[in-house]
C-alpha cells in the first residue's frame, strides 16, 4: 500500500475479484508528457500482484525509496516485502539485507511514517505471510538503513488490507489507521492513537470494520482534525460504505454524505482539492460507477453532476502531473475489460478525458505518481499482474518540458495564546503554477531537546520524505497545548505536484502565570460557592469541572472576581478548578480541585407507587410498551394518571387513577364502565368536541372482541365517558396491531383530527378529519417518505411516533423511529405540506430498531431538537442521539449518548435551571429484563455544550414502559411516573423531585393578534418572560362572538392550569394559523398562556379581537386576445359580505387589464372605467358589468384591495387568472398531410375547433363523403371510432384525445390543385373553458375477458384539458395514484418527425393529445391537473437519459426512433412500469424496430442491472420497405462482465456489438403498403394489427445479452460473495413465479411468502440445508387473491424481503 503524495491519506485493499488495474505510459506523441517509447524505463523491480507499495526516503538521502509487497506467483508461497533504494535520478537497486528482514505479505497494506519523531521514517507492513496467515508487524527505522521488528504493539493481524499513518489527535506524533480481516472472521478499521512512548492505544471509536475495500482520512470540514470514510465487505454480510467526522475523538457518522457513496466491496475514493478552493473533494468509484462528491467548504459534501466513466475494482491517484496548477485524475479498474482514464483538469469545475494515451493492461495492482528523479513533476510507478501470465513493477519517467518552480515561502506571524493554548500562525503562500498548496510544520522543543511536530521532511532543505501533503493540510494556522519553554517552529509549502519550498523558520517562548494557590468550595442548598485568593498579574480567572479528575475538565465560566457560584448538577459529584489568565492571555495550570457533592433529587413515593399498584383486576402492572400518562380527566383541578396496556397473564389493561392531595391515588372503578381491555394499546387525551372536558381515544386489542379496535370515549363532564359507537364503527374499519394513536389538528381547521398507525405485516397510517357532530372521515393522506408509496406509511412496531411542527411553519409533522415492513429498523420525518400530503423532511438519520423518541428545545432557541435512542444494527450498538433543529426542520447530530432499546425518552427540567434535562431507560439486551436500566443527563449546552450524565441516580430500570414528567403535587418541580418490566415483574413507580428551588409560573405572552387572511386566521404575540430563562412553548385558544369555540385549549383557561402534561398546541411558536372557511362577524376572545421547562403554566393573556370580513381566492379562466366576465356576485360569495357595494382597487400591477363595460359591448371604450390603484365602486346588486382581457397567456395573481362603504378594509383578495391560448398554429411538412393527436380545452364543438381545418366523412363537415379524418378513442374496445355525427353539436369532453387526419389542402371542393392554405395552419376556436381541476376519466377496461391486461388493453388517449402546457410529472403522479402499476411513460406523437415519444419528463403542449397505459385490469378514475402543475417550457424527446444499448434502423433515407435497453435496480426481465410499448406508426412509410414479452410490443425494454442468466430478445421489423436495411447501434456503460450480440436467425450471423457498431441485411415486406392521403385510415396500434409478428421463432433478428454469470455451480463465479435475493421472474406474474437466491456458504434457508397484512401464505424453504451457491424456487399463487405479496429469505442472521405483485 502507498501513501499518495497528494492529499492520500488512504488505506486500500484488493477483493478477489479484482479486475484491470491497468496502465503502462505512453506511446509517442507530441504532447505526451512521458518518455516516447512504450517500455518503462525501469522494469527491474520485483513484479507482484495484490500487494502494495509505500515510497519514502528511509535512508535520508535526499530520494524516494520504494517498499513493494505483493506476491510474485498469485499465492502465499510468493508473498514479498522488498526495499528499493533509489540513487537520486529514479534508477533503483534492491537492497537485500534490509529485504531479508522484512516479513513478504500479499492482500496488504504498507506505509511509512516516522512515530517516534526520531526524524527516520519507520515501517508497517499489514497481510497475509508467505504461509497464508493474517500479519501485521510493526519496523522501527534503527537510522543505520536497516531496521528492527517492535514487538508487542497489540495490533490485529490482517490480510485484505489496509494501512496508512496521520495525526488523529493533532499531537504531533503519527497514530495508525489499520484495516483488514484478520484470523478471526472479524473485520476492523482501528485507529492506533501514539502514546509516545512506543506503545499505542486502539481509539476506533465505533468506526465500521470492513475488509476489501477502502479506508482513507482527511480533514474534509477544516476543522484541523482528521475525519474517515471506509468502503468494503463488512461484518453486517453486505458491502458497505460510510463516513465519519472526527468529533474530538469521537466518530459520528454523516448520513447525509454516506448515502452518496458508492456501497462495493471494492470501491476506492480518493480526497483532491480539485477546484483549487482550499478543501478536499472526493473521488469515489466502485460497482461500476464514478463521481467525484464536491466539497462546500462548510462541512457538507454533495454530488458534482460531472460525468465519468464507471469502474468496478478502481484504483485512483490526483496529481498535478501536467504543471499547469491543478490537479488532475487518473484512475484504473474494470469497465467491460480491464481500462484506464486519465482526466485532465481545464480548471473551470470540469475534467476533459485524455485519449491521447496509449495504455498497457495490467490488473491486482496499483498506480502511483511519485517524483523518483527529483525533477518537480510526476512520474507514474505500476504494479499488477499482466495478461501475458507474469507480474510487473514498471517505472515511467515524465518528460514533462515545464519545469515546475516551487511553491513561495510561508511568512510566519507572530505566536498569540488563547488560555493554555498556544496559535501558530502563517500567511498563505504562493505558487507559479496556479494550485493551493498544502502546508507542513515542525516544532522543535529547545528545551527538552525533542522534536514535538515531526514534519518528515529535511528541516535543512525542505526535502518531503513521504508522498502525503504537509501535515497542516490546507491550514493556515495550527493551535497546540504545549508546555512552559523554548520552542523552535519552521513551515514550508507543498504544491500539487508534490514539489516544496524551504521551511520559513522562528522560535518562540512559552511561559505560564501563577496558578491559583488554593481553591476552597462550601455548598448551600442547591448552589455552591467557589472562593481563591488573588493571584499576581491576573487579568481573570477561569473555572473548569470534571466528574472524574482523571479526565480532562470542561470550562464553564469566567470572571474577574476571586470567588464564583453556580447551580449543583443533582445527583453528581462534581470537582471545580481555576486556572490563572495573564495579559498575554496565557493560562496558568489548573488550581487544587474542590469536590461539590449532591444527592439526586428524585425520591420515591412509596405510598403512591403502591397506589398505582394496586389495580383490582389483578395484575400488578402493565407492560409491552404501555401507556401511562398524567390527566386532569375529571376537570378537579388535579393532575390524574391514565394506564393501557398488557399486564399481567395477558390481560389487556384500561385504568384511570385519581388523584387527591390528602389520600392520594384511587383507581376509579366506573371508569368507562370497565368494559375497554386492551393489549398493546396506546390512548391520547383531547377535547375533540371543544366543549371544555377533555375526551380520549383508545386504540389496541381487545381481548372481550378478539380483534383489534379503535374508538372514542366522550367525557361528558366530572370525568363521566360514553362510547360514540359510530366513530368506532369509522376508525376500526382500518383498525391495526401495535397500534399508535394521537389526536392533532393536521389540517389546522381548529378541531382535533385522529392519527392511528401500526404495523399488519408492513407499516400503515391513518389520518381521521374531524367533520364535527361526531363525524371522522379517513382523510386519504399519503406519506412520500418510505418507498414512495402511500401504502407503506411512516409507522413502526416497537418504536415510536411523535406529532410536533418540527419546522415551525404552524402545521403538524410526523416522525417516527422503530421496525417497518418485517423487521427493518427505520427512523424518519414527513413534513405536512398541507394539501394531504406528507413529503420527506430529506434528514439523515440513524435507522433505529426498538426505539424511541422525543421532542424539545434543547438548545434554547425557539425550535424542537430531537432525541432518539435504540439499537442501531448497522453499528451492533445501543445509542441516544441529540440532533439539533435550525429552525427550518434541518436537523444536524450533535451528540451521542449511551442508550438502550425497548425504552423510552422524557424530557425535562428536574434542577429548575432552566433547561431541559434528559431521562432515559430500556434494556441493553432486547430479551433479558435483568438488563433494565436508567440513566439520567443535566443539560449543560448553553455552558459547556455537553449532557452530563448524572451518576447519582435512584430511578429504577424498566424496560418496554414509559417515563412521564408532570407537577402532580404542585410544588413547583417536575415529579416522574414510570412504568415498565424488570427482573422481577411489572412495575410502576412514582418520583417526587425534592428539588430546593421551586421553580415560578412565566409570565403572560404580550401583543396579541389575530390577522384574518383568506379562509385562514394567524394569532401571533410576542414571548413571555420566564425567571430561569430556559425554553418555552405555549397554549392558545380561540372563542367566536357566542363563546363557542373555535380552537380549545388543554388547560384551565380561568387559571391557567395545565390539564395534560404533553407540548402546548402551539408548540414553541409564537404563532397558531388555523384554516377556517365562513367566520362570522363579531368580537373574537383569543387568549395564550406560556409553559416553562418545568411544566409550570402561567396565566393566560386574553383579548377581545372583531373581525369584520375576509375574502377568498377563486379562479378565472380567460381566453387571450377576448373579453371574459367576472360575475359581480363572485365578489359575495368570497367575500363573504353582504354590502350592496364595494371599493375595488389594485394592489400590483398585472398584465390584464379590468374595467366596468358600461355599455355592455365588450369593448373598453374611452369614458368607461379600468381598474387602478384608486379604485372604483362596484356595486354588487346593481347592472355593472366587470370584464377582464388579455394579450398573453399564462398564469398570474391579480391582487385587489377591497373596502366596505363601513371602511373594514381586506387585505390581499386574489384573483386567479389563467389565460389560456385560443389560436394555436399547427405546422406540417411540404405538400403531404398527417395524422395528429389533439385535444380541444374549450367547451366549443368540433365544427369550431376544425372550422379552418379540412373535415369530411361527417354531418357538417367541409365534405360529408369521404372517409372521416376525425376519429376518437375507445378505451372499452382498444378502437379508433370514426366520428360521422354533425360537427356543430358534437364535442369533445374535457381531456378526451381526437385522432384527425390534416390536409395541407384546405379546400377540396376545387377541382384540382392548387394547394390552398398549406401550411402552418391557424385555429379559431373561442368558447368557455373548461373549469379548474376538471377531473379526466381513465379506465382499464378487460376485453378479452382473460382477467388481466393484455393486447392493447389499458391503453387511453388523453387530451390536454387545458390551453396551456401540462407538465408531464404531474401526469404520470397522477396517473399512478390510480394505479400504482401504470406504465410510466406519457406517449406523444411527432407529426413532423412521423414517431412516437416516451416521455418521462417534459410537457403535454395545449390542444394535444397522448397515450398513457395502466395495468390493473378493471381499473378506472379519475385524473385531475391542477394549475400548479402547468407550466411553458419546451418537449422532451423519448427519454432524458443515455440508455446502455440503442438501436437504429435505417431502409434507405429512412430512419427511425431508437429500440433501446435501459437498466434498473427495481427492473423485471417480465413487463415493468419502465418498459416502453411500441404504438406503431401513422407515417405513410415507415421502418421501426420493436421486441415483445408475451403479446407486447416493446421499443424500450428495462431490464434488471443484476440479470443473471442469458437473455434472448426477439427483434421484429415493422417497415413499408423492402431491400437493404441498416441496423446501427451504441453500447455503453453496461456491466462489466455482460456480452451482446445480434444474430441473423435467416443467415446465421452472429455479430458482437462490442466489436462493429452497424450491421446491413436483406429485408422483404410486402406486408404493409403506402396510405392513400385523399382518403386516411388510422393505423390501430401496431399489436393489433392482423399481419403483426410477436412470436420469437418469427423473429427478424435476435438480441442475444450473457450477463457473464455462471450457471454451473463448479464454476467460483457461481458462488455469491454475500447472501442474495433477486427480484422474481417474472412480475408481476399469474400464476406463476421463480424466485431466486444464493448463498456464499452451506447455509439453513428459510423462504416464505406474506401478504400485504404480514400473514404468512407460503413456506417455500423451512430451515433447509443448502450448499454455496444460486438456486431457482418456483412459486404458484393459483388461490392467491391479485395483490402485493412480500418474500422473506432467511439465512442465519441475514434476513432480506421483496416485493412482487400477482396481477389475475
Amino acid at each position: 500500500m502507498h501513501q499518495s503524495h497528494f492529499f492520500k491519506l488512504r488505506l486500500r485493499a484488493f477483493s478477489s475479484f479484482l479486475f484491470g488495474v491497468l496502465l503502462i505510459f505512453l506511446l509517442a506523441s507530441s504532447v505526451s508528457a512521458f518518455q516516447a517509447d512504450s517500455l518503462a524505463i525501469d522494469t527491474t523491480l520485483t513484479g507482484v500482484q495484490l500487494g502494495a507499495t509505500a515510497w519514502g526516503d528511509y535512508d535520508n538521502d535526499g530520494d524516494l525509496d520504494v517498499v513493494i509487497t505483493g506476491t510474485t506467483n498469485g499465492g502465499s508461497s510468493g508473498a514479498v516485502a522488498e526495499i528499493w533504494d533509489n540513487d537520486g535520478s529514479g534508477n533503483f537497486t534492491k537492497n537485500t539485507s534490509v529485504s531479508s528482514s522484512l516479513t513478504g505479505a500479499y492482500r496488504s497494506g504498507a506505509a511509512f511514517g516516522d512515530y517516534d519523531n526520531d526524524g527516520f521514517l519507520d515501517l508497517v507492513i499489514i497481510g497475509y505471510n508467505t504461509s497464508g496467515t493474517p500479519t501485521t508487524t510493526l519496523y522501527n527505522n534503527d537510522e543505520d538503513g536497516t531496521f528492527s521488528t517492535v514487538s508487542g504493539t497489540g495490533f490485529t493481524d490482517g490480510s485484505w488490507a489496509s494501512a496508512s499513518w496521520g495525526d488523529a489527535n493533532n499531537d504531533g506524533y503519527l497514530d495508525l489507521y489499520l484495516g483488514g480481516l484478520p484470523s478471526s472472521g472479524t473485520r476492523f478499521n482501528t485507529i492506533y492513537l501514539n502514546d509516545k512512548d512506543g506503545t499505542f492505544t486502539d481509539a476506533t471509536a465505533g468506526i465500521l470494520g470492513s475488509a476489501g475495500g477502502d479506508f482513507v482520512h482527511a480533514d474534509y470540514d477544516n476543522d484541523g482534525d482528521l475525519d474517515v470514510a471506509i468502503a468494503g465487505y463488512t461484518n453486517s454480510g453486505y458491502a458497505q460504505s460510510k463516513f465519519f467526522r472526527n468529533d474530538n475523538g469521537t466518530y459520528n457518522e454523516v448520513s447525509a454524505i454516506s448515502s452518496l457513496l458508492l456501497a462495493n466491496d471494492n470501491a476506492t475514493m480518493e480526497w483532491g482539492d480539485f477546484d483549487n478552493d482550499g478543501d478536499l473533494d472526493l473521488f469515489n468509484s466502485g460497482g461500476g460507477s464514478a463521481k467525484i462528491l464536491i466539497n462546500d467548504g462548510s462541512g457538507g459534501l454533495s454530488n458534482s453532476g460531472l460525468s465519468f466513466s464507471g469502474v468496478w475494482d478502481g484504483y485512483a491517484d490526483w496529481s498535478d502531473y501536467d504543471l499547469d496548477g491543478d490537479v488532475d485524475l487518473l484512475y484504473i479498474g474494470n469497465n467491460s475489460g480491464s481500462k484506464s482514464f486519465l482526466y485532465d483538469n481545464d480548471g473551470d469545475g470540469t475534467f476533459t478525458l485524455n485519449t491521447d494515451f496509449s495504455l498497457t493492461i495490467a490488473e491486482q495492482g496499483t498506480v502511483d505518481w511519485v517524483d523518483v528523479d527529483n525533477d518537480g513533476d510526476a512520474d507514474l510507478f505500476i504494479t499488477g499482474y499482466l495478461s501475458t501470465g507474469s507480474r510487473t513493477a514498471s517505472l515511467y519517467k515524465n518528460n514533462e518540458v515545464t519545469t515546475n518552480t516551487a511553491p513561495s515561502t510561508p511568512v510566519l506571524n507572530n505566536i498569540t495564546f488563547n488560555g493554555s493554548e498556544t496559535i501558530l500562525s502563517w500567511n498563505p503562500s504562493n505558487d507559479t503554477e496556479g494550485g493551493t498548496p498544502s502546508y507542513n510544520a515542525f516544532l522543535y522543543s529547545l528545551t527538552t531537546s525533542q522534536m514535538i511536530v515531526e514534519p518528515q521532511s529535511d528541516t535543512t532543505s525542505g526535502f518531503r520524505k513521504v508522498l502525503d501533503m504537509g501535515n497542516m493540510r490546507f491550514d493556515t494556522s495550527r493551535t497546540l497545548s504545549l508546555a512552559e519553554g523554548r520552542y523552535s517552529l519552521g513551515i514550508q509549502a507543498i504544491d500539487a505536484a508534490g514539489k516544496t519550498s524551504v521551511f520559513a523558520k522562528s522560535t518562540f517562548e512559552v511561559v505560564f502565570p501563577d496558578p491559583v494557590d488554593s481553591l476552597r468550595g462550601e455548598r448551600v442548598n442547591d448552589t455552591f460557592t467557589l472562593t481563591w485568593d488573588p493571584t499576581v498579574g491576573a487579568t481573570s480567572y477561569k473555572i473548569y469541572f470534571t466528574t472524574d479528575t482523571t479526565s480532562q475538565s470542561t470550562f464553564t465560566a469566567s470572571t474577574t472576581d476571586t470567588s464564583y457560584s453556580g447551580t449543583i448538577y443533582p445527583g453528581s459529584t462534581i470537582f471545580y478548578s481555576v486556572k490563572v489568565v495573564d495579559s498575554n492571555n496565557v493560562e496558568s495550570v489548573a488550581s487544587n480541585y474542590v469536590e461539590i457533592e449532591n444527592p439526586f433529587n428524585f425520591q420515591l413515593h412509596s405510598t403512591h407507587s403502591n397506589q398505582i399498584l394496586d389495580i383490582a383486576s389483578g395484575p400488578s402492572a402493565v407492560r409491552h410498551k404501555s401507556d401511562i400518562d398524567w390527566v386532569d380527566y375529571d376537570n378537579d383541578g388535579d393532575l390524574d394518571v391514565s394506564i393501557i396496556g398488557e399486564g399481567g397473564g395477558y390481560t389487556g389493561i384500561m385504568a384511570i387513577f385519581e388523584y387527591d392531595a390528602i389520600t392520594g391515588f384511587t383507581q376509579d372503578k366506573d371508569f368507562v364502565n370497565t368494559d375497554i381491555i386492551l393489549d398493546f394499546g396506546e390512548a391520547d387525551w383531547g377535547d375533540y368536541d371543544n366543549d371544555g372536558d377533555l375526551d380520549f381515544v383508545v386504540a389496541g386489542y381487545d381481548d372481550v372482541e378478539s380483534a383489534n379496535v379503535a374508538t372514542v370515549y366522550r367525557n361528558k363532564g366530572s370525568g363521566v365517558f360514553n362510547e360514540v359507537t359510530d366513530i368506532k364503527i369509522a376508525l376500526s374499519a382500518q383498525s391495526l396491531p401495535r397500534a399508535s394513536i394521537r389526536w392533532v389538528d393536521i389540517d389546522n381547521d381548529g378541531d382535533l383530527d385522529i392519527f392511528h398507525n401500526g404495523v399488519t405485516g408492513i407499516s400503515r397510517s391513518f389520518l381521521y378529519r374531524n367533520n364535527g357532530n361526531d363525524s371522522f372521515v379517513d382523510a386519504n393522506f399519503t406519506f412520500n417518505t418510505l418507498f414512495n408509496s402511500s401504502t407503506l406509511h411512516l409507522a413502526v412496531d416497537e418504536g415510536e411516533i411523535e406529532l410536533i411542527d418540527i419546522n415551525n411553519d404552524g402545521y403538524i409533522d410526523v416522525s417516527g423511529t422503530g421496525r417497518i415492513s418485517i423487521g427493518f429498523p427505520f427512523t424518519g420525518i414527513s413534513i405536512n405540506s398541507k394539501d394531504n400530503q406528507f413529503t420527506d423532511s430529506g434528514n439523515s438519520l440513524t435507522y433505529f430498531a426498538d426505539s424511541s423518541l422525543e421532542w424539545g428545545d434543547l438548545d434554547e432557541d425557539g425550535d424542537p431538537d430531537l432525541v432518539l435512542m435504540g439499537y442501531d444494527s448497522g453499528n451492533s450498538a445501543l445509542k441516544t442521539e441529540i440532533y439539533l433543529n435550525d429552525g427550518s426542520g434541518n436537523l444536524s447530530l450533535h451528540s451521542t449518548l449511551d442508550g438502550y432499546r425497548r425504552g423510552d425518552i422524557a424530557l425535562g427540567d428536574i434542577d429548575n435551571d432552566g433547561d431541559l434535562d434528559l431521562v432515559i431507560s430500556g434494556l441493553t439486551n432486547n430479551t433479558d429484563y435483568s438488563t433494565a436500566g436508567n440513566k439520567v443527563f443535566s443539560n449543560d449546552l448553553s455552558r459547556s455544550n455537553t449532557f452530563i450524565e448524572l451518576t447519582g441516580s435512584t430511578l429504577a430500570g424498566l424496560g418496554r414502559g414509559n417515563l412521564v414528567f408532570a407537577d402532580y403535587d404542585k410544588d413547583g418541580d417536575l415529579d416522574l411516573i414510570m412504568n415498565g418490566q424488570d427482573a422481577s415483574g411489572y412495575k410502576s413507580y412514582i418520583y417526587e423531585n425534592t428539588v430546593v428551588t421551586a421553580g415560578t409560573a412565566p409570565g403572560k405572552p404580550s401583543n396579541l393578534s389575530l390577522v384574518v387572511k383568506q379562509e385562514e386566521i394567524s394569532i401571533t404575540w410576542n414571548a413571555a418572560t420566564d425567571a430561569n430563562g430556559g425554553p418555552l412553548h405555549y397554549e392558545a385558544f380561540v372563542l367566536k362572538p357566542d363563546k363557542t369555540p373555535v380552537f380549545y385549549a388543554k388547560s384551565d383557561i380561568s387559571n391557567g392550569f395545565r390539564q395534560v402534561s404533553a407540548l402546548g398546541n402551539a408548540g414553541y411558536n409564537n404563532l397558531i394559523t388555523l384554516d377556517v372557511a365562513n367566520l362570522e362577524r363579531g368580537n373574537y376572545t383569543i387568549g395564550v398562556q406560556a409553559i416553562d421547562a418545568t411544566g409550570l403554566a402561567g396565566e393566560f393573556a386574553i383579548e377581545q379581537i372583531p373581525i369584520r370580513a375576509y375574502f377568498t381566492p377563486f379562479g378565472i379562466s380567460a381566453l387571450k386576445d377576448t373579453v371574459t366576465t367576472i360575475p359581480l356576485s363572485t365578489f359575495q360569495r368570497h367575500s363573504f359580505l353582504n354590502d350592496s357595494t364595494l371599493t375595488l382597487s389594485l394592489r400590483s400591477a398585472p398584465n390584464a387589464q379590468l374595467f366596468i363595460d358600461a355599455d355592455n359591448d365588450y369593448v373598453m371604450d374611452a369614458g368607461e372605467v379600468k381598474l387602478d390603484s384608486t379604485g372604483f365602486n362596484l356595486s354588487l346588486l346593481a347592472t355593472d358589468s366587470l370584464r377582464i382581457s388579455s394579450n398573453t397567456t399564462g398564469f398570474e395573481d391579480i391582487i385587489l384591495k377591497i373596502t366596505t362603504p363601513s371602511g373594514s378594509v381586506v387585505d390581499s383578495a386574489t384573483i386567479q387568472l389563467a389565460m389560456f391560448e385560443s389560436s394555436p398554429s399547427i405546422s406540417g411538412t411540404a405538400d403531404t398531410g398527417g395524422w395528429y393527436l389533439m385535444a380541444n380545452p374549450l367547451q366549443t364543438t368540433l365544427g369550431s375547433l376544425f372550422g379552418t381545418i379540412w373535415t369530411q366523412g361527417a354531418i357538417n363537415a367541409d365534405s360529408e363523403s369521404g372517409t372521416p379524418n376525425l376519429y376518437f378513442f375507445n378505451p372499452d374496445s382498444a378502437k379508433y371510432i370514426a366520428i360521422t355525427t354533425d360537427l356543430d353539436t358534437t364535442k369533445a369532453k374535457a381531456g378526451q384525445g381526437i385522432l384527425a387526419y390534416i390536409f395541407p389542402d384546405d379546400n377540396y371542393n376545387d377541382a384540382i390543385d392548387p394547394v390552398e392554405g398549406g401550411w402552418p395552419k391557424s385555429l379559431i376556436n373561442y368558447g368557455e373553458p373548461f373549469k379548474v381541476n376538471e377531473p379526466v376519466v381513465i379506465k382499464n377496461t378487460d376485453v378479452d375477458g382473460n382477467g388481466f391486461t393484455s393486447g392493447s388493453e389499458g391503453f387511453v388517449l388523453m387530451g390536454n384539458p387545458y390551453g396551456l402546457p401540462v407538465s408531464v410529472d404531474s401526469l404520470i403522479a397522477e396517473l399512478v395514484k390510480i394505479d400504482p402499476y401504470a406504465n410510466r411513460y406519457v406517449y406523444l406523437w411527432d407529426p413532423i418527425e412521423k414517431q412516437y415519444n416516451l416521455n418521462l419528463t417534459g410537457f403535454v403542449n395545449a390542444y394535444e393529445s397522448f397515450f398513457v397505459r395502466t395495468i390493473q385490469s378493471g381499473i378506472s378514475g379519475s385524473m385531475v391537473f391542477e394549475y400548479d402543475d402547468v407550466h411553458e417550457s419546451a418537449r422532451l424527446k423519448r427519454t432524458e437519459t443515455t440508455n446502455p444499448i440503442e438501436l437504429n434502423l435505417f431502409a434507405g433515407d429512412l430512419s427511425t426512433g431508437e429500440y433501446a435497453i435501459r437498466l434498473g435496480e427495481e427492473a423485471d426481465v417480465a413487463i415493468d412500469p419502465l418498459d416502453g410499448y411500441y404504438l406503431g406508426s401513422f407515417a405513410s412509410n415507415f421502418a421501426n424496430l420493436y421486441s415483445t414479452i408475451g403479446d407486447q410490443p416493446l421499443v424500450l425494454n428495462n431490464l434488471p442491472i443484476g440479470l443473471t442468466e442469458e437473455l434472448e430478445i426477439p427483434l421484429f421489423l415493422h417497415s413499408t420497405e423492402s431491400g437493404e436495411h441498416t441496423l446501427e447501434w451504441s453500447v455503453n456503460d453496461l456491466p462489466k462482465d455482460w456480452r451482446v450480440e445480434l444474430e441473423n436467425p435467416a443467415t446465421g450471423e452472429i455479430i458482437k456489438l462490442s466489436e462493429q457498431s452497424s450491421y446491413t441485411f436483406e429485408f422483404t415486406s410486402g406486408q404493409f403498403k403506402a396510405k392513400s392521403t385523399r382518403e386516411p385510415t388510422p393505423e390501430l396500434f401496431a399489436f393489433h394489427a392482423a399481419k403483426m409478428k410477436t412470436k420469437a421463432s418469427q423473429s427478424d433478428l435476435i438480441l442475444r445479452i450473457n450477463p457473464g454469470v455462471a450457471t454451473s455451480g463448479e464454476n467460483d463465479l457461481d458462488i455469491p460473495k454475500e447472501v442474495e435475493l433477486y427480484q422474481n421472474y417474472p412480475n408481476p406474474f399469474n400464476p406463476t413465479s421463480v424466485i431466486r437466491f444464493g448463498v456464499p456458504e452451506q447455509s439453513n434457508v428459510k423462504l416464505e411468502v406474506f401478504d400485504i397484512l404480514g400473514r404468512r401464505v407460503a413456506t417455500l424453504l423451512n430451515n433447509e440445508i443448502k450448499p454455496a451457491g444460486r438456486y431457482n424456487i418456483s412459486f404458484v399463487g393459483n388461490n392467491l387473491a391479485s395483490g402485493m405479496y412480500l418474500y422473506r429469505l432467511s439465512v442465519g442472521n441475514k434476513v432480506i424481503v421483496k416485493k412482487m405483485t400477482l396481477i389475475k
